[in-house]
């Protein structure tokens, strides 16, 4: 009788007995010669485990080179997230909290490929995998208590002031900016995810305040998505919308269309007034470009130079919405990062981009006469002098 192909002898059905005994001895034979060619192996009645590593096991100079933090904000990371990591298993093989943390950690920071990360804390990379996810699953459903837009009065007058410290620009509610985070090539629809260099990724926007605390990120839309197709699809124009009486604005770059809330600078400055707003206006701005080039100091996961993330879009996406929530806990702990001492970035991929819309177009628009109202109102009262 010949056997279908791929079905194990175990699982076929005979009813000649004569069959059956044949099929057995066969079996019974495979079995046999693979114990030939792998004996049995016997374990001492007292097992060796290796020595695993957690960041308690670390100086405290190679914990923040290694895994970006200081060992005492580590330890109280670990206690926020604990009953969500807590091990269900009682076995002595299961991961602590520590270790799933020192695991996620130093693969953020390093950027470098999870069987390195095995090596550093001496798990199997089935481990470092799972770790990983768990980790970053939890702290991307912490991300609304450490990443929001407070729109209380006193958070908008305190928002304002501290932008205004910088270069004398009003009523700054934050400064926005986009950055690239490279990734494998997906399954579905690869093409929309290249980039205008050339490679896939997705593209970031990221809104922060003047103590680099990012305020609000969106990372679901791929890399050849045009930034401001982005913020007309994010919940940014509902955030600013006036039954939130939300009193001010954001930053941006001329990648982004005039908004009567953003406020991007001036393509042809006519005169010394105007020159003034968009001095002023890029160096308020400045504030969101070094917070994305300190976040991916950090997390060097999410920089190219590091290659790119070998997972799907979605879960990319989670990956940094957790460096976020990182980045902001790494500042509520005051915990800082010195930039200099790291190897440079690769230069920004994401190119300076022309305006969204073209002027023209919209000079019927009601709600970018009122846009360019207000940016003409903040030329004549602000920089007129």
């Amino acid at each position: 009788m010949a056997f279908p192909m791929g079905i194990p002898l175990y699982t076929i059905i005979v009813e000649d007995e004569e069959e059956e005994e044949q099929q057995r001895m066969e079996a019974k034979r495979i079995r046999q010669h693979g114990k030939r060619h792998h004996p049995t192996r016997y374990y001492p009645p007292q097992r060796i485990y290796r020595q695993r590593r957690s960041f308690e096991d670390l100086s405290e100079d190679l914990c923040v080179r290694r895994v970006r933090l200081s060992k005492g904000a580590i330890a109280h990371l670990c206690e926020l997230l604990r009953e969500d990591l807590q091990p269900h298993s009682t076995a002595r093989t299961a991961l602590s909290v520590e270790m799933k943390v020192t695991t996620a950690l130093n693969f953020f920071g390093t950027g470098s490929f999870q069987g390195a990360t095995g090596n550093m804390c001496n798990i199997s990379q089935g481990a470092v995998r799972a770790a990983i996810q768990q980790v970053t699953d939890v702290l991307f459903n912490k991300a609304p208590g450490f990443i929001n837009f407070g729109i209380m009065p006193r958070q908008q007058r305190e928002r304002a002031k501290e932008f205004c410290y910088i270069a004398g620009f009003p009523k700054v509610q934050g400064a926005i900016g986009g950055t690239h985070v490279a990734l494998k090539a997906p399954a579905e629809q690869p093409l929309i995810f290249v980039n205008r260099k050339g490679f896939h990724s997705l593209n970031v926007q990221i809104v922060c305040d003047a103590h680099q605390k990012i305020l609000y990120v969106n990372a679901k839309h791929a890399g050849s998505c045009h930034d401001a197709v982005i913020v007309q699809h994010s919940t940014l124009p509902d955030l600013f919308h006036e039954d939130n009486h939300v009193q001010g604005w954001l930053l941006g770059d001329q990648a982004y269309a005039l908004q009567t809330w953003l406020m991007p600078p001036l393509s042809q400055p006519k005169t010394q007034a105007e020159d003034a707003y968009n001095k002023a206006q890029a160096a308020t701005r400045a504030v969101v470009e070094r917070t994305i080039r300190l976040l991916k100091s950090r997390f060097r996961c999410l920089d190219r130079s590091s290659g790119a993330l070998q997972y799907t879009p979605q879960r990319v996406a989670r990956i940094v919405i957790a460096c976020c929530v990182l980045h902001n806990f790494a500042l509520q702990e005051g915990h800082l990062f010195n930039i200099d001492d790291e190897e440079p970035l690769l230069p920004e991929e994401r190119e300076l981009q022309a305006p969204a819309f073209e002027e023209d177009e919209q000079l019927e628009d009601s709600s970018l006469i009122a846009a360019r109202a207000i940016q003409n109102q903040i030329v004549q009262e602000e920089f007129s002098h």
